[in-house]
């Protein structure tokens, strides 16, 4: 796949883009069983690499491979909805410490966004997708209704945690369990539709529906990265020596 360097907005009135770049400092946020958890992003005090990538999921050496979450995520702008999206957030569990942010290219982001306006939400389900090389894709994820996920975000907003009033905010609401931990040469897909059993629209120049698809590749160590933020210590420190 070539390097997109713009997201896909679907709406009803048609098809509009937005780069990539605009939302670097954009904050990411995830509701787990303890609740609202923010992943780490450049928006956040630290010296933080952005770790969404449209593409790729890095994979770096010396950690284990992580695992993927699919989940529901929605774009908020000063604590309303604008656009919705599937998500496929990983983290890596070490000690009693669970990683989001790993660095560059370590949490996917879907390149097909829907506008919400106008839309039957509820009529929507994800399902997600794996292959290997140039196998076929294999369903990972059957379809499943969102109608849970949409309920958690009203309850979310409703309570109003003061973060989420100003500015923008990606708030990703999982579905379904964890997947099996990504491997390189693998890739993932997710599909966000009425119906979203046809995994061909993963390979969609222009998807119907909002979609996410990353190759999963191995990348060199942290601690053989020119920069080595402060922040990435104890992760470099849990490297393996093989």
């Amino acid at each position: 796949m070539s390097e997109r360097l713009q997201i896909d907005l679907i709406a009803r009135a048609g098809r509009e883009q937005l780069p990539i770049v605009l939302m670097r400092l954009w904050r990411q946020w995830f509701v787990g069983t303890d609740g609202l958890v923010e992943i780490p992003t450049p928006g956040n005090e630290g010296d933080w690499l952005d770790p969404r990538h449209v593409g790729e999921l890095w994979v770096p050496e010396g950690l284990p491979n992580p695992s993927p979450q699919p989940a529901l995520q929605f774009l908020i702008k000063d604590g309303e909805l604008r656009y919705m999206m599937p998500a496929m957030p990983t983290f890596l569990d070490l000690g009693e410490r669970r990683y989001w942010n790993r660095g560059l290219r370590t949490q996917p982001l879907a390149h097909t966004w829907v506008n919400c306006l106008g839309l039957s939400l509820g009529t929507l389900k994800l399902a997600a997708y794996r292959r290997s090389e140039d196998e076929p894709w294999a369903e990972v994820l059957s379809p499943q209704r969102i109608d849970g996920a949409l309920s958690r975000l009203i309850q979310l907003l409703a309570d109003g945690p003061e973060p989420l009033l100003q500015g923008f905010h990606f708030i990703a609401i999982p579905i379904g369990q964890p997947l099996e931990c990504a491997s390189p040469d693998d890739e993932l897909g997710l599909l966000l539709s009425v119906d979203p059993s046809e995994p061909a629209n993963l390979e969609a120049d222009e998807a119907p529906c909002a979609s996410l698809r990353v190759s999963v590749c191995a990348s060199a160590r942290l601690s053989d990265s020119y920069r080595q933020p402060e922040v990435y210590a104890a992760l470099i420190a849990a490297e393996d020596d093989s």
